[in-house]
């Protein structure tokens, strides 16, 4: 019994059976199988966010539980469970789960950022002397004035407006780090604030929390208490957060939370937060209701016109919808770049190449380092240096699949990044494939982690459209498959404003069939734009045309320039607005 004479469960276990199953996927931020392990008489894979540095039938379990859950994964086992299920079908495989969390009630529904502004200044502009694309740049926790968050060392960051105003100027955008843990430092704002308002997390004894983390002695705030919240939100306003403009994002980091000294490295599961709740009940959610706050931070800020932009590394079930979510600190090591699939889902030169090759085709771009590593700008490995380039440059090519991608999994809940299970359900084969992934449903992956063989799903795909930045022509990519038919989609709108949630976006389908490509809006057309098409590829091209025209409302019907090689078609110049119906026709 708890303080309020309520009933607590110190633990609930739960079996599930999953009959007719060989796979069983999901648990997320674990480095792992995709296809998850038997873990008989080995340790459960657990629900539990630490600061820890270093799946043809489907059936899915939302476990919607913040406390520490441990999952146990026995698969073709002669239990009591299989073997009933054995008096159906005895050769049918099964997989069964054993769940237990420690607390809690049981819902079933069954950087680069060195360090002083000339320093930034001086990374940025070698990024344009070596031609490398560069959007956006990062500060860790060394800008603050003695890792207090909301300011700015006033010695190397004395002008923290004028350098921010100077990346936007080049159209670059700033983040900068947040954690949730406080700075015990007389003086501080926050501190003060935080604690004549009670709002911090407490002791058994009604006292407030004392944890260690960068600043040294801190308090961590109590998300659970929604005036906590608001507080947070606050502090993003721009008379708030002197320095910090609209261009001004956030990276929510060490937000399990991190607590160096607690066990684990985290809170006490004894601790009290709002509404008489321990820690133990809560703690998968301490992250999600940290950036939550921190969302509606950044909405306020803009009155609800510009949309945020959020890294977090701890998350629960709906933190999608305000962050992104990071797989958390790697090594420098050849396993983690194998590890990096199956999530999302000091470095020598050739490994640091194979990051940047590998991370292009992932959600999440950037590179990071501990501030006692060696710098890692591209420029200081002139031996990679090209290939580097090369794989950032193929990076920015595919944003505008990317952004297609992001659209359709807010409107469809499809994954940008996907198991080739997803898109081949009937080839089995790739059921248990966690080194290869697909970019939507057509891009195949195979980061480069040792000689190996590569799987091609027996499936024929066609391919979407890729390019560069905004008001960039555009060159659409057709991949004919066997039957000589193609489509794909894609999707324009400003990119930073809430426009498109009333109208204000592109949303094109592309389709190549019967020697004819075309372009269909399939949304009343509310964004204009004065990118055009460029250029068109059209891959496994069987027979090459003698003539190719284009037609458009527009332009009328002209005759344009191709070359046609080994299967290939390039067509020059075609011309149409992006953002017209149009269509080439091969004679």
């Amino acid at each position: 019994m708890n303080s309020r004479s309520l009933m607590r469960f110190e633990e609930t276990p739960l079996d599930i059976d999953f009959h007719d199953t060989k796979h069983v996927y999901g648990i997320p931020e674990h480095a792992d199988r995709f296809s998850l392990e038997d873990s008989t008489g080995k340790e459960p894979y657990r629900l539990y966010n630490l600061d820890v540095f270093e799946y043809e039938r489907t059936t899915g379990v939302f476990w919607l539980n913040a406390a520490e859950t441990w999952i146990d994964i026995k698969k073709s086992g002669n239990g009591v469970l299989d073997s009933l299920a054995g008096f159906v079908n005895p050769t049918t495989p099964s997989v069964g789960t054993h769940w237990m969390s420690e607390s809690g009630i049981m819902d079933i529904f069954v950087l680069v950022g060195p360090g002083p502004k000339d320093d930034v200044h001086d990374v940025e502009t070698k990024f344009d002397k070596y031609d490398i694309p560069m959007d956006v740049m990062w500060l860790d926790i060394e800008h603050t004035d003695g890792k207090k968050y909301f300011t700015w060392d006033p010695i190397k960051f004395s002008d923290s407006l004028g350098m921010v105003n100077n990346l936007t100027a080049r159209g670059r955008k700033l983040v900068t780090i947040v954690d949730p843990h406080i700075k015990k430092e007389s003086g501080y704002w926050v501190h003060e604030e935080l604690t004549s308002l009670g709002l911090y997390t407490k002791n058994r004894d009604g006292s407030d929390y004392e944890g260690w983390c960068w600043p040294g002695a801190s308090y961590y705030p109590d998300f659970l208490n929604p005036v906590a919240q608001d507080y947070f939100s606050k502090q993003y306003a721009f008379d708030k957060y002197v320095g910090s403009t609209k261009d001004t994002y956030t990276w929510n980091d060490m937000n399990e939370p991190s607590v160096f000294n607690g066990p684990e490295i985290t809170m006490p599961k004894d601790l009290i937060h709002f509404g008489d709740s321990e820690h133990r009940e809560i703690h998968n959610m301490y992250g999600h209701l940290y950036v939550m706050s921190t969302h509606k931070g950044q909405l306020m800020r803009s009155e609800n016109k510009l949309r945020p932009y959020i890294l977090t590394r701890s998350g629960f079930a709906g933190s999608q919808r305000y962050a992104s979510i990071w797989t958390g600190d790697n090594t420098a090591e050849w396993s983690h770049i194998e590890a990096s699939v199956p999530m999302c889902l000091s470095l020598d030169g050739e490994m640091f190449r194979r990051w940047y090759q590998a991370a292009a085709f992932q959600p999440f771009f950037r590179s990071h380092a501990h501030i006692d590593t060696k710098r890692r700008e591209p420029w200081l490995f002139p031996n990679e240096m090209e290939d580097i380039r090369q794989a950032i440059r193929l990076r920015y090519s595919y944003l505008p699949l990317w952004y297609t991608l992001f659209y359709e999994g807010e409107v469809k809940g499809v994954p940008p990044m996907r198991p080739l299970w997803y898109e081949f359900p009937q080839d089995e084969e790739s059921f248990g494939i966690d080194k290869e992934h697909l970019v939507g449903d057509a891009l195949l992956v195979r980061p480069f982690i040792k000689e190996v063989a590569l799987l091609f799903p027996r499936k024929s795909v066609s391919e979407g459209v890729q390019k560069l930045m905004a008001n960039d022509p555009y060159t659409l990519v057709v991949a004919l498959d066997k039957n000589q038919t193609a489509e794909g989609t894609l999707f324009i709108d400003d990119g930073e404003s809430y426009g498109y949630r009333n109208g204000e976006f592109l949303y094109i389908k592309f389709k190549y069939a019967n020697n004819r490509l075309s372009s269909h809006l399939l949304e009343s057309p509310g964004f204009k734009t004065p990118s055009w098409l460029e250029r068109v590829i059209i891959t496994g091209l069987k027979t090459g045309p003698n003539k190719v025209t284009v037609s458009s409302p527009l332009i009328g019907e002209i005759v344009v320039e191709f070359t046609y090689k080994d299967e290939v078609l390039k067509i020059r110049k075609p011309s149409p607005n992006i953002a017209e119906e149009w269509t080439i026709t091969l004679n």
